[in-house]
């Protein structure tokens, strides 16, 4: 497994521009990452649309994967009810 990893800059459109960097040069299975709700939420909802897997490392706002979810995006902390 080789990790590959780009700076988001704590910014909605350079994530998504990291992540589309990252599925067409380098040729990633899945994305992984971010930290602030809303960059997560804009990665989500590129990997809706480009149909890849993201997995949400840090990203807490629940419309992450309720109100906004996809079934591309998973989310690995707890829900802000738990």
């Amino acid at each position: 497994i080789e990790v590959v990893s780009r700076d988001d800059n704590g910014n909605p459109g350079d994530a998504v521009r990291v992540a589309e960097e990252l599925l067409s040069r380098e040729n990633v299975h899945f994305i992984m990452g971010t930290f602030a709700s809303n960059v997560g939420l804009a990665v989500a909802d590129f990997a809706k649309q480009r149909k890849v897997l993201f997995i949400a490392a840090e990203p807490l706002s629940d419309k992450i994967v309720w109100q906004n979810g996809n079934r591309y995006t998973f989310r690995l902390r707890t829900s802000t009810y738990m």
